[in-house]
Formats: C-alpha cells, structure tokens, sequence
C-alpha cells in the first residue's frame, strides 16, 4: 500500500494482517476497543498517548545526542534537547495522571490566556511530529 506524503510516496506493508488504521494509530486491532467499554477505551487512549509522549522524548534526546556528537558547535543542542525531552515526559505524565475533563479544561484555559502562543505551539508539535514519525 502506497502512502502519499508531499509529492513522495512511502510503502506500508500491508502483509501484517493489521487494518490501514489500526497500523496508522498502534493502538491494538479495531474490535478491541468495542470490548473495553468507554472508561477502558478512554483510559487504553490515555496510556497509548503518554507511551507516543515518551517516545518522542527519547527521540528528541537521541537527535540531541547525535547533533552533539557530529558537530561540535553544535553541542549547546544536547541541553535543549534534554530540556524539550523532560517537558514532553511531563507532559505524559500528566496525560496518564489526570481525567480527561480535567486535561479539556486546563487545556481550554491556557489558549483563552495565549491564543497566538497555542496556535503556534500546535503549528510546532504538528510539525515536530510529522518529521519524527
């Protein structure tokens, strides 16, 4: 199966016996979400999320790393590196630790007080994130 990204196109095996979205999202085959009940499925959602958090820390610290390691000037990286690392795992703790209406309503606060700062956060992580995975 062919995925368009931009112009490029990527090849996702399609052998794995695993649907296109259940592949996309790695969180488990599609009936076993149907199983869980709501709470289940909110709390599996919950864990999955804070388990991608912690793997874009440690890639975040791993590019750190290895900018540090190619380039000498360029080892001031690896601090900021491990500092954005440590605030996405915080960040995944904080997904795991707290209810949903809690997490919505912390969420809806902070861009009422910085809408230009939320947008352009999420510009970021949406970036961010597209070049990591």
């Amino acid at each position: 199966m062919a995925e368009n990204d931009g112009g490029s196109e990527k090849q996702i095996p399609a052998s794995t016996g695993e649907s296109e979205t259940t592949r996309a999202s790695g969180m488990g085959a599609p009936g076993e979400f149907a199983s869980l009940g709501e709470r289940g499925r909110i709390e599996q959602a919950r864990a999955a999320a804070g388990g991608k958090l912690e793997e874009t820390a440690r890639r975040v610290r791993e590019l750190g790393d290895r900018t540090a390691a190619k380039n000498r000037a360029l080892q001031r990286a690896r601090p900021l590196a491990n500092n954005a690392a440590d605030n996405i795992d915080s960040a995944a703790r904080y997904v795991r630790e707290r209810e949903l209406d809690e997490v919505r309503s912390d969420l809806e606060e902070q861009v009422r007080r910085h809408p230009l700062a939320s947008v352009a956060m999420a510009f970021l992580a949406g970036y961010t994130l597209r070049r990591l995975f």
